[in-house]
């Protein structure tokens, strides 16, 4: 019996030594997957999406929604003043979830989403806006699935975003309302 729980730990430490080894090599093959400085991303960084979060920062709320690649989606809202409220929305068939992913691929390319600039308050914008943020974690197209994943983020305020970007964000909000009747919550516009 011992020489076999022997045997098991001599296994499992090959493995891990071997599993180490490759995660090596692939690293030194790749030594960088975070985005480069500024906002744009070559093509091959535009690979398989993880997870599309829209935060509205509102003058009396801030709401958060993250739809991961399986459908399901994690809302958070509060409103000045209240406590937190989390949402789990997990009723969403792999047919719908592999086609909205789709479509949200497709937004961010037709839309040139790496490529989109933060564009913060001016001075001359009105005072009692909302600022919005899209976040896509996405897996590199040319990095293996356990080396890890980048996110990009993109924000804009209320009066100052492009069109590319409310195109997104129009999406995400629609998922939302489609699938679980809800509207991000912004108060105070």
């Amino acid at each position: 019996m011992e020489s076999y729980k022997l045997k098991r730990v001599f296994i499992i430490f090959f493995a891990v030594i071997f599993i180490s080894i490759i995660g090596y090599l692939t690293l030194m093959k790749n030594p960088t997957l975070t985005p480069p400085a500024g906002n744009n991303l070559p093509p091959s960084m535009e690979g398989k999406i993880l997870e599309v979060a829209l935060e509205v920062a509102a003058p009396l709320s801030t709401a958060k929604l993250t739809i991961f690649k399986d459908g399901s989606a994690l809302y958070l809202e509060k409103q000045n003043g209240q406590s937190e409220k989390r949402t789990i929305y997990e009723e969403v068939n792999v047919t719908t979830s592999v086609r909205q992913m789709g479509r949200f691929t497709e937004l961010v390319k037709e839309n040139n989403f790496f490529s989109l600039k933060d564009r913060p308050k001016r001075p001359t914008d009105p005072e009692n806006g909302s600022t919005y943020t899209i976040a896509i974690k996405f897996l590199p197209s040319d990095s293996p699935e356990f080396v890890g994943a980048v996110v990009h983020t993109v924000s804009c305020y209320q009066f100052n975003c492009e069109q590319k970007f409310l195109n997104i964000q129009n999406e995400i909000r629609a998922y939302l309302k489609s699938y679980w009747g809800k509207e991000i919550m912004e108060v105070g516009v």
